[in-house]
């Protein structure tokens, strides 16, 4: 990846969180209003999802801004991401999480099938969910790569 597409990226991170910055608070009144009357546990989870999708899209807005308008900060910012180091623990410690967190899912199917149906079979939809994201990326990678 050369600098100029590096800059690239960061433009388009800039611009998606600037779009959750602004997406959070419509598409919670969406939620709200199809929902009609909620409960108030409801409303308090709308308004930490709302009050947390703006705070993340602004940090990471903001932190874009600085890269992109520093020349230093973003050529640093580019060989610590270009770094082959870097990426490989990226790679094993995704690789680690994602086995870790299929089996959690796959035992917790098996526990809470004992207590609640309904929670197995929402942890079951979750783990294929799950499954489905990770063969879709190795497939899409695969043929990228």
């Amino acid at each position: 990846m050369t600098m100029e597409e590096y800059r690239k990226k960061l433009t388009f991170r800039q611009r998606l969180a600037i779009c959750m910055c602004l997406a959070a608070p419509s598409s919670t009144w969406l939620i709200r209003s199809l929902a009609g009357e909620v409960t108030e546990y409801a409303r308090g989870l709308l308004a930490g999802v709302l009050v947390s999708g703006i705070l993340i899209g602004a940090f990471v807005a903001a932190r874009m801004t600085v890269l992109l308008k520093n020349e230093d900060k973003l050529r640093e910012q580019y060989i610590k991401a270009t770094d082959e180091r870097n990426q490989a623990i990226s790679r094993e410690t995704s690789r680690a999480a994602c086995l870790i967190l299929l089996v959690a899912l796959y035992l917790g199917i098996i526990v809470s099938a004992f207590f609640s149906i309904t929670v197995s079979l929402t942890l079951f939809c979750v783990l294929q969910v799950f499954a489905l994201a990770v063969f879709g990326s190795f497939f899409y990678y695969k043929g990228k790569m």
